[in-house]
């Protein structure tokens, strides 16, 4: 029994340390919590490129429209409905603070939305590499 026990601990040692190198490590995670109104997360970018000055992402629940699962609380929406409904175009940008990939050949980027788009509105996903905005996703 003493030289199974012997053998076993190395063993359940060695389980441990390989889980823990491939532990997940968040390089961004941002839940909003902290913000109100439009005043964007520290390091966030909250810009209105076209429209009223009031055109801008607000980051509180909203106060009309019902959250689906997992979103509550605090989150990013922008509205134009309830924000400026005149009908006159907009464009918004919501920025991240800058990262790092590069610390991973494995990166994921995960995140819930909604987008229920109308008379023509588009919503983009980028990314900057460096040199460039890459679209990653298109949202109709």
């Amino acid at each position: 029994m003493k030289k199974l026990l012997s053998l076993i601990c190395p063993f359940i040692a060695v389980l441990m340390i390989s889980f823990s190198l491939h532990a997940q490590v968040y390089i961004l995670n941002e839940d909003f919590s902290s913000t109100t109104g439009s005043i964007a997360p520290n390091g966030w970018i909250n810009q209105n490129l076209i429209g009223t000055a009031e055109d801008l992402w607000n980051f509180e629940s909203p106060l009309e429209r019902n959250l689906p699962f997992p979103m509550f609380g605090n989150v990013a929406v922008f509205d134009s409905r309830l924000s400026s409904n005149n009908g006159l175009p907009e464009k918004v940008v919501l920025q991240s603070r800058a990262f790092d990939g590069s610390i991973s050949p494995n990166c994921l980027l995960s995140f819930d939305q909604v987008f229920a788009g109308g008379n023509g509105s588009v919503g983009k996903l980028e990314i900057y590499n460096g040199l460039n905005w890459i679209i990653i996703d298109n949202y109709t």
